[in-house]
C-alpha cells in the first residue's frame, strides 16, 4: 500500500475521524516490524526477535518476524484482523500515525498517513473538537506516540551497545517452507558465544544499562520460528 504522510493540522482536517473498522489489512504483506525493548516479553511468545541494519546506515534495529517469506503476514486475516490472544506491535496499533519534524516548525509534530482506510470524514473518533483543539482521543494518541518515540531511542542505544562489544553476527535463517526454502539474508541475532566471552566489567555493564533481559529475551525468541510452521500450513484465515 503506497503512503501519503502529512502533517496533521486542526485546520486542515478539522472533520478527520479515525474508524477502527478495518483493522490491519495494512500490515498483511508485512513480514517484519520494528520493535521497541519493553515490547520484546510479549513479543517473544509469539514471534521470533532479530536485528536488521536501517536502510543506508550502519546501524541496526530490532524487529519481530511475522512470517516465513519476505512479503507475508501469518498474523493478519482475510478480514484485517490480528489473531486473537496474539500481541500487536506498537508499530502497527500507532498507525496511521506517527511523529515527525518540519522546517520552520518547534519540536515534533504528529502526522498521519492520508491513503489510510483508516480515516474518515464522516465516521469514527473524532481527533478535533468543534473549537478546534484536541480531543481526549486524540491526546491518548499523541502520549503513546511520545512514548513509542522515547523507547525507540532507548532501543537504538541499545543496539549502538550491542554493536560496540561485537556481538551481533549474521543470522542467515533458512527457513523451509510448503512453497521450498527461503533465506532471510541481512538478518542479525546476538552471539552467545561471544556474550559468554565479555568481560566482567563488560557484562556489568548490560546489566547497569538494564539490557540483559532483552538479550536473554532475543535467544529465547527464535523458538517462535518452529511454531510458524503449523500456522503456516493452517493457510490464510476466510473472511466472515
Amino acid at each position: 500500500m503506497n503512503t501519503k504522510f502529512e502533517a496533521l493540522s486542526s485546520q486542515t482536517h478539522a472533520n478527520l475521524k479515525i474508524n477502527p473498522v478495518h483493522g490491519y489489512g495494512f500490515a498483511k504483506n508485512t513480514h517484519l516490524t520494528s520493535l521497541v525493548l519493553h515490547e520484546f516479553p510479549e513479543c517473544s511468545a509469539h514471534y521470533p526477535i532479530v536485528f536488521v541494519k536501517k536502510p543506508d546506515s550502519e546501524q541496526f534495529h530490532p524487529v519481530a518476524l511475522l512470517g516465513l517469506e519476505v512479503g507475508e503476514n501469518l498474523f493478519v486475516d482475510a478480514a484485517g484482523a490480528w489473531s486473537a490472544g496474539t500481541y500487536v506491535p506498537g508499530a502497527f496499533r500507532r498507525y496511521p500515525f506517527g511523529l515527525a519534524t518540519v522546517p520552520g516548525r518547534e519540536g515534533m509534530i504528529i502526522c498521519f498517513d492520508a491513503n489510510s482506510q483508516n480515516l474518515s470524514q464522516e465516521k469514527g473518533e473524532p481527533l478535533f473538537g468543534s473549537d478546534g483543539q484536541e480531543t481526549e482521543f486524540l491526546k491518548k494518541i499523541r502520549s503513546f506516540l511520545v512514548e513509542m518515540y522515547n523507547s525507540e531511542l532507548f532501543a537504538e542505544k541499545f543496539t549502538i551497545k550491542l554493536q560496540e562489544l561485537d556481538l551481533l553476527v549474521p543470522g542467515n535463517l533458512q527457513i523451509n517452507t510448503p512453497n521450498g526454502s527461503n533465506r532471510f539474508d541481512g538478518v542479525f541475532l546476538i552471539d552467545e558465544n561471544r556474550l559468554s566471552q565479555l568481560s566482567d566489567e563488560q557484562f556489568l555493564s548490560l546489566r547497569e544499562h538494564g539490557y540483559l533481559a532483552a538479550i536473554y529475551t532475543q535467544m529465547v525468541s527464535l523458538l517462535q520460528i518452529k511454531k510458524f510452521f503449523a500456522k503456516k500450513s493452517q493457510g490464510p484465515a476466510p473472511l466472515p
